[in-house]
């Protein structure tokens, strides 16, 4: 039996109350960033590029509500394909989370975005280099069983579907919510490195 079969109705509470002040800050957070982010391209006078590059502040947060909310239902199910949609979900976002990060968000256009800003810090890069090695060592124990899950069941795309069912029924709901932690203590991370870039902006 998987962790979510077997915990009790107290630590199933303990861990949705957990879940929901993560859901908030989220929620609470993303228009607060939305307006900090207008004003900085304002500030700092940022073109196309550098406005999608600052995005990724937003974007993070946008793909850990998605994942964090389908967590939730996924731990909430009453039934065992309900808990199966809800997990099969969250592989894809992972996985398309996952695999758009390194490039697409915080990749060659972010970097040089953080090069024109008016203030330096050395080591500033060595720390987004850091958290981008925490995901890449996360990314390795997933990211090619999520790219079958995403791939054939996410939205069945598998033409076969007596094989879709055999991966249903094969999920690892327990590597599934390791992999959940391991995402949420990576955006930790990411929050620390944001929250480090924001006060040397306030600095100027």
């Amino acid at each position: 039996m998987s962790f979510i079969e077997t915990i009790t109705e107290k630590e199933k509470k303990e861990i949705i109350t957990r879940v929901d002040s993560i859901l908030k800050r989220y929620n609470d957070e993303i228009p607060r960033w939305r307006k900090s982010l207008s004003e900085a391209i304002v500030t700092y006078k940022l073109n196309k590029k550098g406005q999608q590059s600052m995005d990724a502040f937003v974007k993070i947060r946008l793909a850990m509500l998605d994942i964090t909310v389908l967590f939730k239902y996924a731990l909430t199910a009453e039934y065992e394909f309900e808990r199966n949609l809800f997990m099969r979900l969250m592989c894809g976002q992972i996985y398309e989370f996952a695999n758009d990060l390194p490039v697409k968000i915080l990749g060659k256009n972010f970097r040089e975005m953080l090069l024109i800003l008016p203030f330096k810090d050395v080591e500033l890069e060595k720390e987004l280099n850091r958290i981008m090695k925490l995901l890449n060592l996360y990314k390795n124990a997933f990211i090619k069983e999520f790219h079958i899950i995403r791939n054939n069941v996410s939205s069945h795309k598998d033409i076969d579907g007596m094989n879709q069912m055999k991966i249903i029924e094969e999920l690892d709901f327990d590597k599934i919510t390791l992999v959940f932690g391991g995402i949420t203590d990576w955006a930790t991370e990411w929050g620390h490195f944001e929250m480090r870039l924001f006060k040397l902006a306030e600095k100027g």
